[in-house]
This record gives structure tokens, sequence and C-alpha cells, in this order.
């Protein structure tokens, strides 16, 4: 049965770039196993450094999910936002070069099946199988 269920992106921790999801629930083991099996198939890969950086904790009634690369947030955005800086010399007349200060989306994933929200969509859908699992184990009618 959970207490709650909501997925928790903490201004503090943006500066760490760390993603990091945490659900309330009285079976926390069950709902990791769940949502790691979940997660892995739709999360971003080219790699694989992405998927093997999931970091899972359960303490009491609190399952927590985080990863360990510095660019998980911007993956689970689906972008990231670059300030306008000035590269080195690197264009065709010797002058330096600058990227525009904006929004950069990523658009070319390159497993399929795999995209943006990839942690909220296995938050949604490790909720949605919880009840399934509860009435498998005879915890619920």
């Amino acid at each position: 049965m959970f207490l709650s269920a909501k997925v928790i992106f903490d201004d503090q921790t943006v500066h760490l770039n760390r993603l990091l999801i945490r659900a309330q629930t009285e079976m926390p083991r069950e709902w990791l196993r769940l949502y790691k099996k979940n997660v892995v198939g739709i999360t971003p890969m080219k790699t694989g450094a992405l998927r093997r950086s999931i970091i899972t904790q359960a303490l009491g009634t609190t399952a927590s999910v985080s990863w360990r690369a510095p660019y998980a947030q911007a993956q689970q955005d689906g972008g990231h936002t670059v300030p306008r800086r000035v590269m080195g010399e690197n264009t065709r007349d010797g002058g330096f070069g600058i990227i525009p200060a904006r929004f950069y989306r990523y658009s070319r994933y390159t497993t399929a099946g795999t995209g943006p929200r990839f942690g909220s969509i296995a938050f949604q859908q490790t909720n949605d199988q919880i009840p399934a699992i509860l009435r498998e184990l005879g915890l619920t009618q």
C-alpha cells in the first residue's frame, strides 16, 4: 500500500547534476525491483554508462533511485541549457566561435524506445503495476 508516490526533483541537487526519484511505500524493495526492471529498458543508451549508473536504496518505507552519471538530469529533461560562451579558435577564419545561450533539445536517441522523461515514465509504470503485485501476493482483494 502506498503512503505517497511522487517524483522529486530537488533544486539543491541540480548543481550536483543528479537525478533523484523517491517513492514512499510499505514495500520499498519490491517497488525498487519493479522500477529498475521498468527503467533499464527505456533509459537512453549510447555506451550503457547511464544504465549502469543507477543506484537504488531502500530505507524504512522510502525507496530512492538516483543516477551517478552527471548527464542523467539532462537526459531526463530531453536537453540542456547552454549559457552564451566563447569557444576556442576553431572557426575557419581563425576567430572565436559563439554558442548561443538557449535550450538544446536532444532529438536523436541511439536506442529505439528510449528518450526523455525515462525516469518519470518508469515511475508511472511501476505505480500502475503495484496493485497487481499486491493482489498476487494476497495482500489485497
